[in-house]
């Protein structure tokens, strides 16, 4: 479900959505966790959730760990060279 309900009936127009998107992170942008655990990659994937918020999948790129999958919400990621 990308952009006009979300399953508790709250409407998004496909414009809101968009601008919304456009002003985050996208797919292909290399992005790192701000805090914890190491875990830099790079985005493969960006979705809304049916609550409406917006989750990026990173594929780790660190050698300990390359291919593997993680979801994020948009507070727990930064841009990286």
């Amino acid at each position: 479900m990308i952009a006009t309900e979300t399953s508790d009936h709250r409407s998004e127009s496909l414009a809101a959505f968009g601008e919304k998107m456009s002003q985050s992170l996208k797919v292909g942008d290399l992005v790192r966790k701000r805090a914890g655990y190491e875990y830099p990659g790079i985005i493969v994937s960006v979705f809304t959730t049916r609550a409406g918020a917006v989750r990026y999948v990173v594929e780790a790129d660190h050698p300990g760990f390359a291919g593997m999958l993680h979801i994020f919400n948009g507070d727990q990621l930064e841009p990286r060279a």
